[in-house]
């Protein structure tokens, strides 16, 4: 994961120099995980773009955008959620929170510590996952 995020460093500070096309030609031929890992950086900096949106931002085909993204649900990385936008039904990708990517054991640990120590902020218990308030 480490070279994808220096190749989304790469691409971000140098957006403004080398525009659009340049940076297609760096991401179109990032295959298998480093693919993988790329796009999850990407939708972790780009929340509730469409799969079209990312194909079209990244010049990748809604193909490749797609199965990328069917894996990362999969694996419980990326949560996708159905909107209707002017009478069309479109996926919008989210990253899942961090905390829910927690095993529940630690996650308890850490809601524990939060309520029990009494100068930090408090706490409120949504679904499973704490929040700070």
């Amino acid at each position: 994961m480490e070279d994808t995020n220096i190749l989304y460093m790469m691409m971000t500070n140098c957006k403004a120099e080398v525009g659009r096309r340049e940076m297609a030609k760096w991401t179109e031929e990032l295959r298998g995980e480093i693919a993988e890992d790329f796009l999850y950086e990407y939708i972790n900096t780009h929340k509730g773009l469409s799969i079209y949106g990312l194909a079209q931002n990244l010049r990748w085909s809604t193909g490749k955008v797609h199965s990328i993204v069917e894996r990362l649900e999969k694996n419980g990385l990326v949560r996708t959620d159905r909107v209707e936008v002017r009478g069309r039904l479109i996926r919008r990708v989210y990253p899942v929170n961090w905390m829910d990517l927690l095993p529940p054991e630690v996650r308890n640990e850490i809601y524990a510590e939060q309520t029990s120590a009494g100068d930090r902020a408090p706490v409120k218990q949504s679904g499973s996952i704490p929040i700070t308030v």
